[in-house]
């Protein structure tokens, strides 16, 4: 999360820019290695940002299934 206008790493602030420039309220950033939960990022005055990590060890087929949740809506609880 933003702290007194820092962000927490480089890969943060750059979409948040992208984000921003682009007119989008989300972004993904998807890594190669890392915590296997996505995690959300709330930037203040900004667009959420979602970090992913994939393990590459995997099959094929699980990573390309995990990559395509990215693009499924999520559906909210009620």
């Amino acid at each position: 999360m933003e702290k007194h206008g820092q962000y927490p790493n480089a890969d943060l602030c750059q979409m948040a820019a992208y984000c921003r420039r682009l007119g989008l309220a989300e972004g993904h950033l998807v890594y190669a290695a890392g915590d296997a939960e996505p995690r959300q990022v709330v930037v203040i005055d900004g667009p959420d940002v979602r970090q992913h990590a994939f393990d590459l060890d995997q099959p094929v087929n699980r990573i390309t299934t995990q990559l395509s949740s990215l693009f499924e809506p999520e559906v909210e609880a009620s």
